[in-house]
């Protein structure tokens, strides 16, 4: 029972180490080049907002 506990114990250590390492590299992975080759491009969207507190529009 003793040694059941054990490796039980053992078992769920592993996996959270294997998971806690998975999720902390998965985000290296997913992020794309295309930032890359157009760091020196700059896009604006320009849209007109209206501000209730002053009753403005920008």
């Amino acid at each position: 029972m003793q040694r059941q506990s054990f490796l039980i114990g053992l078992g769920l250590t592993a996996f959270t180490t294997v998971a806690t390492l998975g999720v902390s590299i998965s985000p290296s992975f997913s992020q794309s080049n295309s930032s890359v080759t157009t760091s020196a491009q700059v896009t604006f969207f320009c849209r007109e907002v209206f501000d209730s507190a002053t009753v403005y529009q920008f």
